[in-house]
């Protein structure tokens, strides 16, 4: 898989039931495996490079107080159906949307290409599974301590 110079479209699947952004499927009723397909199916046919599924929410707790972890397992749970159908139906590039080395690596081992840990890689496991599967690792920068001086806030972090 290579990027190169192009502008790529991630599309995203939150197979969450409190999604951030309002649109996690597990509040649709009806065969989640027909609207997981259906939708992948959208995001191709809508010209997506990429597909991003995520099994936890990662709106903020301190805003969203009834906001609550989702386990190792429950993750696993949620996404697993997902990964399988958009690889075995779809040729594009699949991502895991995951803060956790478990559930990352139970996506790699159904077919994800691409880890993204928007935690910074808070599990320390986490580089380690994208060593021993060969996928590509996006590490967003979310540390947010202060509004100011944000270049030398993003820098220092990435220094550590």
């Amino acid at each position: 898989m290579f990027f190169g110079n192009k502008t790529h479209v991630m599309a995203i699947l939150n197979v969450t039931p409190d999604s951030f952004s309002g649109d996690g499927i597990l509040t649709e009723s009806g065969d989640i495996n027909k609207i997981i397909f259906n939708k992948l199916e959208s995001f191709v046919e809508d010209g997506a490079d990429v597909i991003d599924v995520g099994g936890e929410s990662t709106r903020p707790r301190s805003l969203y107080p009834d906001s609550r972890p989702v386990s190792d397992t429950d993750e696993i749970d949620r996404i697993s159906s997902a990964i399988k159908i958009a690889v075995d139906n779809f040729e594009i590039p699949v991502s895991i949307d995951t803060m956790k080395a478990n559930v990352a690596n139970k996506a790699c081992e159904l077919g994800a290409s691409i880890i993204n840990d928007v935690s910074m890689l808070s599990d320390p496991n986490m580089a380690e599974v994208a060593a021993n599967h060969g996928t590509y690792l996006i590490i967003s920068h979310t540390q947010t301590k202060s509004q100011n001086d944000v270049v030398n806030s993003v820098i220092f972090d990435l220094n550590k």
